[in-house]
């Protein structure tokens, strides 16, 4: 036993740590007829061992952690001394599965005691053949030297350990502290900084600089002052002495740094200096923001005024003294009321300081009294600043004088409701004064006429003499009509040449005709602008208050369209809106209630107009389009209903009525084998936006038909792209990852942009029949027509264009490379039928 105790003591005198632990454990599994050796630490809380050390049927054992629970471990762990289970130790301990893995037959296990007697580890031995063949006597004298290792050599890991966290601790309390120590070797002029020391400086915690180096740090203004504090140190040795200085970090950080250091001596050698450094740049920089507040305090030109918390004043700036003609020492310890102009009441002051105590701030406008009694507005934001147990400290009074921006304000309320060039009302304030007078008529059942007057030609003038001298024209022309008109009748100018008059007592057009003659006659006079005396006419129309309507924007709408007639009637005369103006609007209304009937009844009829392969003229897909016969009406035209539902909010219902017909319509192709044929679907922006029969629903419905997606086709119109709706772009995405198509209709018609081609799913653009049809003989509609499909095939979008009648015009796009063609020389539109039959001959 003595041999093998020294044998294991040479083997492991060169080992430490865990790498110790495992030379003990694998010179144990060499002598020893073991299936498992293991050293481990044991938490006594959880009783959960981890293993440090150990061998499992001569493999070494990777990192493992096990509770002790059910196990002889737990026995042997409590047990004083060497604890063994000669035999059976599976039947003793059924629910350690590692037993039966193992195929143990017995068990010694002996716990590891700290030097204070803390119980803190355990040394495991499992055998598979039974200990009471074991040569016990033998093996104890060893198990006990191997227990006495372990301990201390346990012991010597935890104090390492502690060592080390205490070594990080002393490390974060530096980094939180932003700090960091630092020894100057003086006699190889080498310098340990701490890591912590090292990240002030911005360097790579290598721990070992030289004097050369730290001096490359300093700031060249700071050198000559850290170079003094550096020989007072070695000159005074144990003596304390600090400096601060700026450092440039390899980074190009400036930071400011607070550094004390003391010299220690071997005899009357210096042999090193140790300090610490401190990171003090956050305390340096609000020292300047407390100085850049003190600057901008005495500085600014708000007034500024500081009370305690009992509403004594403080401190004044100097714009304050200025403004009020206070100085500071005659307001300290007075109370802001010696400001009271008496303009506000007590209720106001009272309001105030209860805002101010509720939410912390009050802002508003006041009036205050100046030291010579002047009064003067002022805008007065005050600030509560509370202490650290939130309780007011004191009040902080920021205010401007705005009499000059009370003014400005009269100024531009002035300019809100007056023309800047004439002076008379604008139309801003020409709407209220409609308002008002119908009001007035109404409460006094008078009548009143509304005149829209438009000059003729006037841009002829501005075009040949100038706009200097249209303008002078403008305001001799509102002169004059303010002069024409009676007391308390308005005259406004709408903008450009459009003036208004707005005059009271007018019963009939007798009266309203006599006024029109009026202006008429005062404007047919010669203006006179410089030495150039020109003629000039207008045209009016008249609305009647409450004849023709009794709302502002009823008689503005009828004398609008009074006026447009007069000047198509050949200018220089005067209109009244007559019923007749409206057969058109009432067209509109009675389009609307037969379309809403028809769309009820599903009597839209759907159409199919096809899309060729413009190089082979293959038919690929075809566009839905809408077709309405009425009974009243006739056949009317897609433009014409199509612009009604719009504008009477049917379109949702149309285009519901549209999308079903269209997909059943392509259902009942695709089962008579007409599958491979795509479909295209127009939606307009109201369809678009609403969410019960937008694109949100396009998917679902697609589905719900059975149709391949990859053969369905959206048309949307580019102005909905530009305004992008909320909800658009994802619902766009969603018909693009389902495999729908997306594409822009009317291309190069509205707000043409590349930036919604690269950012929403375009998959073709379809270039409006208008370019088509002038692209053989124009140039620059032959121009663009070539752009748009070069652009296209760069971004990798496909072309259709509209509105293909001749051969040549195909003859160009085929020659274009567009990839698509659709119009009257391949096919009219045609009923699902009609396509059918087409399809079938083909």
């Amino acid at each position: 036993m003595d041999k093998c105790i020294v044998e294991l003591s040479q083997r492991l005198k060169h080992s430490a740590g865990v790498e110790y632990l495992s030379d003990l454990v694998q010179w144990l599994n060499s002598r020893l007829d073991a299936c498992y050796i293991a050293i481990s630490v044991v938490d006594e809380v959880l009783l959960q061992a981890k293993v440090l050390a150990g061998v499992r049927q001569g493999q070494p054992i990777a990192e493992l952690e096990y509770s002790l629970v059910g196990t002889p471990c737990a026995v042997a762990f409590e047990h004083e001394g060497v604890c063994i289970f000669p035999e059976q130790v599976q039947e003793l301990f059924p629910d350690d599965p590692e037993l039966v893995t193992l195929e143990a037959s017995s068990y010694l296990g002996c716990a590891i005691y700290s030097e204070q007697g803390l119980r803190q580890g355990l040394l495991t031995l499992v055998f598979t053949r039974e200990a009471s063949r074991l040569e016990l006597p033998e093996l104890r004298p060893l198990i006990d030297f191997c227990v006495l290792l372990i301990r201390n050599e346990l012991s010597r890991i935890r104090s390492e350990q502690q060592q080390l966290q205490e070594r990080e601790l002393l490390l974060e309390a530096q980094r939180l502290g932003k700090m960091g120590n630092y020894r100057w070797d003086l006699i190889t002029n080498e310098a340990y900084w701490s890591p912590p020391l090292c990240q002030i400086f911005g360097v790579a915690e290598t721990c070992q600089f030289s004097h050369q180096e730290y001096k490359a740090l300093v700031h060249p203004q700071d050198w000559e002052k850290v170079e003094r504090v550096i020989a007072a140190c070695l000159a005074n040795p144990g003596q304390a002495h600090a400096v601060q200085y700026r450092i440039h970090t390899p980074q190009g950080e400036l930071k400011y740094l607070s550094s004390k250091g003391v010299v220690t001596v071997d005899g009357k050698q210096p042999i090193r200096m140790d300090g610490v450094t401190r990171d003090i740049t956050d305390i340096q920089l609000q020292n300047e923001q407390l100085g850049l507040a003190k600057l901008v305090f005495d500085n600014t030109s708000e007034s500024i005024l500081i009370c305690d918390r009992h509403n004594r004043i403080l401190a004044v700036n100097p714009a304050f003294s200025e403004l009020t003609g206070y100085s500071e020492a005659e307001v300290l310890g007075k109370n802001p009321a010696i400001l009271s102009s008496g303009r506000q009441s007590a209720h106001f002051y009272q309001q105030m300081w209860q805002c101010i105590r509720q939410q912390g701030h009050w802002s508003g406008e006041i009036w205050n009294r100046c030291k010579d009694g002047a009064i003067y507005p002022e805008f007065l934001r005050i600030n509560i600043i509370y202490d650290a147990d939130h309780n007011i400290d004191k009040y902080v009074a920021i205010f401007t004088n705005i009499s000059s921006q009370k003014e400005a304000e009269a100024q531009i309320r002035f300019q809100a409701s007056y023309d800047a060039l004439t002076g008379i009302p604008n139309r801003f304030l020409f709407r209220d004064r409609l308002g008002q007078a119908i009001e007035q008529c109404q409460r006094l059942e008078q009548h009143s006429a509304l005149f829209f007057i438009d000059l003729d030609l006037f841009k002829g003038v501005n075009d040949s003499l100038g706009h200097l001298q249209g303008d002078s024209l403008l305001k001799e022309v509102a002169a004059r009509l303010n002069g024409s008109v009676r007391q308390g009748d308005t005259v406004a100018r709408l903008g450009g040449d459009e003036f208004a008059v707005i005059a009271h007592g007018m019963r009939d057009h007798d009266s309203a005709g006599l006024i029109a003659h009026k202006i008429q006659q005062v404007l047919s006079k010669p203006f006179a602008l410089g030495e150039l005396r020109l003629h000039m006419t207008a045209s009016i129309g008249i609305a009647l208050y409450p004849n023709d309507s009794d709302t502002t924007e009823g008689l503005m709408s009828h004398a609008d369209q009074a006026l447009y007639l007069a000047k198509h009637s050949g200018r220089n005369t005067f209109r009244f809106f007559t019923h007749s103006m409206q057969q058109s609007a009432n067209r509109r209304l009675r389009l609307k209630t037969a379309l809403h009937k028809a769309i009820d009844e599903q009597r839209i009829e759907v159409h199919y107009q096809p899309i060729v392969d413009c190089q082979s003229g293959r038919m690929v897909k075809c566009e839905a389009l809408a077709r309405w016969h009425d009974e009243e009406f006739g056949q009317v035209s897609p433009a014409e209903f199509i612009a009604v539902a719009e504008e009477f909010g049917l379109m949702p219902e149309l285009g519901n009525l549209i999308l079903h017909r269209a997909l059943n319509d392509w259902k009942t192709l695709q089962q008579l084998g007409f599958g491979g044929i795509g479909l295209s679907i127009n939606r307009s922006t109201l369809e678009f936006v609403n969410v019960e029969f937008g694109a949100l629903k396009v998917p679902e419905l697609v589905l719900l038909y059975g149709l391949d997606p990859k053969l369905i086709t959206i048309e949307i119109t580019e102005s909905l792209l530009m305004e992008e709706h909320q909800g658009m772009r994802p619902a766009l995405y969603e018909l693009s990852e389902l495999g729908i198509e997306v594409a822009i209709d009317d291309f190069g018609t509205g707000y043409s942009s590349l930036s919604y081609l690269r950012n929403f799913p375009v998959k073709i653009l379809k270039i409006d029949r208008s370019f088509v049809d002038t692209m053989v003989g124009e140039l620059a509609d032959y121009a663009l027509v070539r752009g748009i499909i070069e652009m296209a095939k760069a971004l990798g979008i496909a072309v259709v264009a509209e509105g293909v009648e001749t051969e040549q015009q195909w003859s160009q796009l085929q020659q274009l490379g567009c990839q698509y063609c659709q119009g009257y020389l391949f096919a009219k539109a045609m009923s699902v039928e009609d396509l059918q039959l087409r399809l079938e001959a083909a």
